[in-house]
């Protein structure tokens, strides 16, 4: 089955996010800025780097290093493209990241944005697993009390629809004990309102090496 992702247009998922009443988009750049600025931050891995929001705050900071993953190869050439003054910098890969065989280069800090609920916790542990980032920092998307659905109402909400295929609930709790298992201590736990009811739920960990 060919991932969903890889037939919904940049363009559409885009608008869709930074509408106003969602304000996903918008939020989520934020979150990258603040990490960005971490100046104990050298090399950061982004999964689902999709078209790279957020990226515009990397521009003039002190990382060296940039490698950006997603499944689709149109998103990364117009993230290519929007950032051209990064390519020193900014490594882009096309890969699956529920491939058991993609290995991932050791990073101090490894994002993950409204994906784990796309690859699984389990996909998700065994990609941490196998790179040891010095640092995680995810965000999780919390449905709110009416439970909606994972997909905010829009008029993009009906291009989303395939992605119900591979969409999983992701129990915050499960994901810090499976991590702590591979000994990350969960430092930080926010919750950010979105306008429309729905919440991030934004978990930070680091390394225990002691």
């Amino acid at each position: 089955m060919q991932n969903p992702w890889i037939s919904i247009p940049l363009d559409t998922y885009e608008n869709h996010m930074m509408r106003a009443d969602i304000f996903q988009a918008q939020t989520l750049a934020a979150r990258m800025r603040a990490r960005f600025a971490d100046t104990d931050i050298g090399s950061v891995t982004i999964l689902g780097i999709a078209g790279g929001n957020g990226l515009e705050h990397a521009e003039k900071t002190h990382l060296r290093k940039i490698t950006g993953i997603d499944v689709n190869a149109d998103y990364l050439e117009i993230c290519r493209q929007r950032f051209l003054n990064l390519s020193d910098r900014l490594e882009l890969i096309c890969a699956d990241l529920s491939d058991p065989a993609l290995a991932l280069s050791f990073c101090d800090l490894l994002t993950a944005d409204l994906l784990i609920e796309y690859i699984g916790t389990d996909c998700f542990v065994s990609l941490i697993r196998r790179s040891r980032p010095r640092r995680i920092s995810c965000t999780l998307q919390s449905d709110g009390a009416e439970r909606s659905g994972f997909v905010s109402g829009s008029p993009y909400q009906s291009t989303f629809e395939p992605l119900s295929e591979i969409h999983r609930s992701v129990n915050p709790n499960e994901l810090c004990e499976d991590l702590a298992r591979l000994d990350y201590i969960l430092t930080k736990k926010t919750m950010i309102d979105l306008p429309n009811g729905k919440a991030f739920v934004c978990l930070e960990f680091g390394l225990d090496l002691f």
